[in-house]
């Protein structure tokens, strides 16, 4: 019978009992574990590492691929196209490009690879040190650059920071805000209501800019579409209302329906306090003549006029 083997044993001492006693040799099957062989699409199968070894070591004696095939039970095709490999790449080790790592590529970059990646960055074209090292190595007729060679030289020239976002005010506008303030400078606004639309987005953008060294920080850029939400709102040296939550757009009608759902709870904050005085932007919904009126008449109020791009004067903001 194959794969059996005899294991000598001592035999018992006399005087123990006939079942203590032990047969002078046992016959133990070996179990031998089969080979796997995964096949490919192309009717070939992957080779072990064991069995790389034993076709490179064979083939180095001059050994026919033939013949190692047939030692291995594997395909001729497949000991041929691994002994092809071998002498291409002297290594038949497998590769680490499937476990997460960076590839290794070349420890400098040349000068076209910088001038390609310092082009990009000026046109506002990629957002990370990971795109930059993606797209480099899909240019043809290019040594392949590594994450880190790449990253190394992103520093060395600048960084990629958030943009500030700053608004310009016309020569127009801050006259306006100018009389404004003088206008006002000694008046008391213990009597003001400060209202405000806002909105307010749940996902914050994170999309950065590469800024060189020596030059000042981006202040444009694309911000991608974030959900957000609107809310509406109000307060006073007397208290505050409550938050009102927006659906869609405001325009003029939808605007005096918010004014309407709060106004028990301003008229409350202002009762018994004589004249009081309500504040709000110039925003489009609030400039026409009839929501004026209407806030006037509904509320027993006097308006305060607003200069433009002046959020930094509501108290709100």
């Amino acid at each position: 019978m194959e794969n059996l083997i005899e294991i000598p044993v001592f035999t018992p001492i006399k005087g123990k009992r006939r079942s203590s006693e032990v047969p002078d040799s046992l016959r133990i099957e070996i179990f031998r574990t089969p080979t796997k062989q995964t096949k490919l699409q192309d009717n070939r199968s992957y080779l072990t590492n064991t069995e790389k070894s034993v076709a490179y070591l064979k083939s180095k004696l001059k050994v026919e691929p033939s013949k190692i095939a047939n030692e291995l039970k594997r395909s001729r095709k497949s000991i041929n196209d691994f002994l092809e490999k071998t002498k291409t790449t002297g290594n038949f080790a497998d590769q680490n490009c499937k476990k997460g790592r960076w590839p290794k590529g070349s420890i400098k970059l040349n000068e076209r690879q910088k001038r390609l990646l310092r082009s990009w960055l000026k046109d506002g074209k990629l957002q990370s040190a990971r795109q930059c090292y993606i797209r480099l190595n899909k240019i043809k007729n290019l040594p392949y650059a590594s994450y880190k060679s790449v990253n190394s030289y992103l520093k060395t020239i600048g960084g990629f920071v958030r943009p500030k976002l700053k608004s310009l005010v016309s020569p127009a506008n801050k006259s306006k805000r100018l009389n404004y303030c003088n206008d006002y400078k000694d008046f008391n606004f213990h009597k003001v209501l400060f209202t405000d639309e806002s909105s307010f987005q749940l996902n914050a953008n994170n999309l950065k800019m590469f800024r060189f060294k020596g030059r000042p920080p981006p202040k444009i850029t694309k911000f991608n579409p974030n959900y957000s939400i609107m809310v509406w709102g109000g307060i006073s040296h007397q208290g505050k209302t409550t938050l009102k939550f927006i659906d869609g757009k405001v325009n003029a009608e939808k605007y005096q329906e918010i004014v309407m759902s709060k106004k028990t709870e301003i008229l409350k904050l202002f009762n018994k306090r004589g004249r009081w005085f309500f504040l709000q932007d110039n925003a489009p919904c609030h400039r026409p003549e009839r929501v004026k009126q209407f806030i006037k008449e509904q509320l027993s109020c006097d308006l305060i006029p607003h200069p433009p791009q002046s959020p930094d004067l509501n108290p709100l903001n």
